[in-house]
């Protein structure tokens, strides 16, 4: 009976880690999702693209065509989390306007989260968004 009770103990001891674990990596994408926001709000997109994996990044994006865009909003409109937990989809609305204009626009932008388990670190797999003129 004892034997069967320390192993229960273990299980429940195993899961509940694992439970933590999921807690923590997904309480690291809310930072990093909210980092990325802030950097895209703020018109850094330097930095804002140090949030995609490098695989996904366009090396050669001329960020002088970036220049002129002010995001107003952002919105998540829906979020798909994967069983793992290892990768999030999020369908998100930008209201953004070009400087020296009035019109504000509105951008779909699909980003495709994905935790990279190396390096401790959550990373997009989509490019910046591209904004119309």
């Amino acid at each position: 009976m004892f034997r069967f009770l320390c192993f229960i103990s273990l299980v429940s001891f195993v899961f509940s880690c694992a439970g933590l674990a999921e807690r923590v990596r997904l309480s690291k994408f809310d930072q990093t999702a909210e980092a990325y926001e802030i950097a895209l709000k703020r018109s850094q997109y330097g930095p804002a693209q140090s949030f995609i994996a490098p695989s996904f990044r366009n090396e050669e994006i001329d960020f002088e065509t970036y220049k002129n865009v002010k995001i107003v909003d952002f919105g998540v409109a829906h979020v798909t989390i994967s069983d793992d937990r290892f990768r999030v989809e999020q369908d998100v609305v930008l209201q953004y306007f070009l400087l020296g204009r009035n019109i504000v626009k509105t951008l779909k932008y699909k980003q495709v989260w994905h935790f990279d388990e190396e390096k401790g670190n959550w990373f997009l797999h989509t490019p910046l968004p591209t904004f119309g003129n």
